[in-house]
């Protein structure tokens, strides 16, 4: 009898403790989105900006020598810069993409009540479906 009011106890500290505030009545869960599905997300980003980082070192002056010997005239600085600007765009698209998960994990919270689900959403205006 002893081992169970001890086990009880620990659940009930591990609940308060992972509970800011108390539940309303009639809500049995409220959480965000899974922190996994963003760890996810930042190492596809980190795996994808390392990818462009080697890509970017080893083959764009080759890519760019191709482009300056296939249209004469065409000067390697031209290149370059148009392909450095390019990259720069696709860098931030990355962090931009990996920034709005975050975000969208951090606005929007899931409630499970006796009598159904609510989902929400927002940053400035809150919206429940």
């Amino acid at each position: 009898m002893k081992g169970k009011e001890i086990g009880e106890k620990f659940i009930s500290k591990i609940e308060s403790y992972f509970r800011k505030k108390p539940l309303a009545p009639g809500v049995i869960f409220t959480e965000k989105p899974s922190f996994l599905l963003v760890v996810c997300v930042y190492i596809v980003g980190i795996v994808l900006l390392l990818l462009i980082f080697s890509f970017n070192k080893n083959i764009i002056p080759k890519i760019i020598q191709q482009f300056v010997n296939f249209f004469k005239g065409v000067k390697y600085e031209w290149v370059e810069g148009i392909l450095l600007k390019v990259i720069n765009f696709v860098y931030l698209i990355i962090i931009l993409f990996v920034f709005y998960y975050q975000i969208k994990r951090e606005t929007t919270t899931y409630t499970l009540t006796e009598k159904d689900i609510i989902i929400k959403r927002g940053i400035f205006i809150r919206k429940e479906d």
